[in-house]
């Protein structure tokens, strides 16, 4: 499984950091980069944890060497 940002304190945190660095809201960076994730959203702890349950689930048991991208559409890091 490969997550992608996920909603934290510690995401907010960077987010405020470079929020400082730019000059700008936190609330500008966090806008800005919520755009650019192609759900409009940043993925949760929650999301994962349901990935997980899939994977450990029956509906999963012919899965195998595959990467679950859990980042509601994040294209960038």
């Amino acid at each position: 499984m490969a997550p992608g940002w996920i909603a934290s304190d510690v995401l907010d945190a960077w987010m405020r950091s470079r929020a400082a660095a730019e000059d700008v809201s936190f609330e500008e960076v966090r806008d800005r980069d919520v755009r650019a994730v192609a759900l409009r959203r940043i993925a949760t702890e929650e999301d994962v944890a349901r990935a997980v349950i899939f994977l450990a689930s029956d509906a999963a048991k012919a899965i195998t060497g595959a990467t679950l991208d859990v980042n509601a559409g994040q294209l960038f890091t």
